[in-house]
Formats: C-alpha cells, sequence, structure tokens
C-alpha cells in the first residue's frame, strides 16, 4: 500500500501498487512490470509441473501443451509490452527458453536458440512486433474489430 486511502460512505478504500484490467496487471508507472512478473511466475508453476510428467510425453504433445500453457500466457496483451526494458524481454525469454528446454528434454546449460529455431519460435521481442504489426495490418485492411479500426 503507498499509504494513501480514500472514503465511500462509511467504508475505507486502501489504495494498491498494481491493478488487475481484463487479465493484465498495471503497476503505477506502467512500467508493465507486475504484470511480467505474474507471468513469469505462472509459466514456471506450468513448466514445473510439465517437467514432473515430461518422459512420459512424446515431442508433439509437448509443443502442443508449451503452446497452450506457455505462449498463451506470453502472447496475452503483449502488445501493451512494446517498449518495455531489456532486463524484463530477457526476464520473459528465460521462460520460454525453458519451455523449448522442457519440450526436447535438455537442462539448463545448453543453448536454445537453434532449438527454437528448428520449433519455429519466434523470439519474444519479435513476438510482440508481430503481434503490433499484425494488428495493424487488420486495421488498414478492415479485418480489426471496430474498436481497432
Amino acid at each position: 500500500s503507498s499509504g494513501i486511502n480514500a472514503e465511500y460512505g462509511e467504508a475505507e478504500i486502501e489504495s494498491t501498487t498494481s491493478a488487475r484490467n481484463l487479465g493484465i496487471w498495471f503497476d503505477p508507472t506502467l512500467s508493465m512490470s507486475s504484470h511480467i512478473s505474474k507471468v513469469i511466475q505462472a509459466c514456471n508453476i506450468q513448466l514445473l509441473n510439465l517437467w514432473r510428467i515430461a518422459k512420459k510425453l512424446p515431442k508433439q504433445l509437448k509443443i502442443k501443451l508449451v503452446h497452450t500453457l506457455i505462449h498463451s500466457r506470453l502472447d496475452y496483451g503483449n502488445a501493451l509490452l512494446y517498449g518495455i526494458s531489456e532486463h524484463d524481454i530477457s526476464r520473459l525469454q528465460k521462460v520460454q527458453n525453458s519451455a523449448v528446454r522442457f519440450i526436447y528434454g535438455t537442462r539448463k546449460w545448453r543453448g536454445v536458440t537453434q532449438m527454437r529455431k528448428d520449433l519455429h519460435f519466434l523470439p519474444i521481442k519479435s513476438r510482440i512486433h508481430f503481434k503490433i504489426c499484425l494488428l495493424a495490418y487488420k486495421s488498414i485492411n478492415g479485418l480489426a474489430p471496430s474498436y481497432v479500426s
């Protein structure tokens, strides 16, 4: 709490350091740090659970699980992440790298760039740029929802 409180009738309303709207966490400076931390936490929990059953799963199923459980979280609202710090990009990229290692069953010390390319996974920064370009293309060509056009 930042110490700023308000009263509404007899109820006292405390301020908060972050707020969620449509699944996106906003902080007072709009740095998106709260959102990024929560996404990373959720993805890491999913990956930890997936590693427990990894040896029993074929590679194609692992890829589908990563798309469903990890990339969906990384990509949700990622157009809002344009312009975040390289440090935060790096934090998100580590999650994707962990997901690639899960698919291939490799450990932390092995590089993942070639494996990521083999899977046709764009790096996090490119995923953000792609989302913005896709929204712009759809808007220009009348394919976007009315609230974007």
